[in-house]
């Protein structure tokens, strides 16, 4: 392991200011700035270097999951084509969102943008089946919560090929479902992340939903039909329960335990009220404590289930290093939920 200065000043430009190579880094974060289809503000792009910036700025020893840095973290550069594929796709998705979907004029631009997601999406499949080809822990950091969709394929698509896995769960924090077939006629939207995940991928076999507070009616009735597969923790009965003097960590051990043993979390960072991130891209009020988030993960990895990899989306900094600052420290702390005390 590099010698590491905890307690003294940054010097390296590195997330969170460590020097491991990826030969060393037991956790390898992929940055995927691309928010191509955002349909309200975009801005997630610029989320993965806002928050390799930010993180100078964290002391290393974590109040909850103690030494994450130990385990060994390395964050990948941004493969070449990407800024590019993701200024190109946001062309593409302006006229077809002011429109509200595809139009005969934008059918052309529609099934670009349609395969420049998918290119999006074989990228961090191949990025992250590396990672775990290699034996190191995946994160994928956005960008959009449609990037996160090829991580999840490569992560559950290899808990079932190596380790004979038949049923994984997702853990999805988010202020919204992402349940629809397709948004403005985009299938690989922001918005159909989790449809596309269940209908992919057959080991999905329990998606929990945590924080949820602005949902579609078609897109309910669609997790309503999917029966146990589906279960949602809506964040207006989470604030009741604790209003009425539930503890915390009685509901998120009751969350956790809707959960299999082999888990992949889909962090966005809409799941927390619009005061820890209110430059996010489609912010709703109501939203979860950041302290109530983190003592989620820490029951996950309490529970000893097994974090096969992990996302954080939907960082959009800001005119100051606000969203940022709450990224990189949401980031570090899903980190040491797949690495304090997790195990196979």
């Amino acid at each position: 392991m590099p010698d590491i200065d905890t307690d003294g000043p940054v010097t390296l430009d590195t997330l969170f200011g460590l020097p491991y190579t990826r030969q060393e880094a037991g956790v390898i974060v992929t940055p995927v700035p691309f928010d191509g289809t955002a349909s309200y503000r975009p801005g997630s792009a610029k989320g993965p270097d806002a928050i390799r910036r930010a993180s100078a700025q964290l002391d290393l020893l974590d109040p909850i999951f103690g030494e994450v840095y130990k385990a060994g973290i390395h964050m990948e550069g941004t493969t070449d084509w990407m800024p590019d594929v993701a200024k190109r796709a946001r062309e593409l998705a302006l006229p077809i969102i002011e429109a509200g979907g595809p139009t005969n004029e934008t059918l052309d631009a529609h099934d670009e943008l349609e395969r420049l997601c998918a290119e999006v999406e074989g990228v961090v499949y191949h990025a992250v089946l590396r990672t775990l080809t290699e034996g190191k822990q995946p994160v994928v950091l956005g960008g959009e919560h449609s990037i996160a969709l090829g991580g999840m394929i490569a992560c559950i698509e290899w808990a079932r090929d190596t380790l004979g896995v038949s049923e994984v769960g997702v853990l999805q924090l988010d202020a919204h479902r992402d349940l629809r077939d397709a948004y403005l006629g985009m299938t690989r939207s922001h918005a159909s992340v989790m449809r596309n995940a269940l209908e992919r991928l057959p080991t999905l076999t329990s998606l929990v939903q945590v924080g949820i507070r602005d949902a579609g009616v078609i897109e309910t009735a669609y997790a309503e039909e999917m029966g146990d597969r589906v279960h949602t923790w809506h964040a207006h009965d989470l604030h009741e329960r604790l209003d009425e003097g539930e503890r915390f960590s009685a509901i998120a051990h009751e969350i956790v335990e809707a959960l299999p043993h082999h888990v992949y979390v889909s962090f966005d960072i809409d799941a927390l009220d619009p005061s820890y991130c209110p430059n996010t891209g489609t912010p709703v009020p109501g939203g979860l404590s950041y302290t109530h988030a983190v003592r989620l993960l820490k029951a996950l990895s309490d529970s000893g289930k097994h974090v096969i990899g992990a996302d954080l989306v939907e960082v959009a900094p800001g005119e100051d290093e606000w969203d940022a600052n709450v990224g990189m420290r949401t980031l570090y702390a899903l980190i040491g939920c797949m690495t304090v005390g997790s195990r196979a």
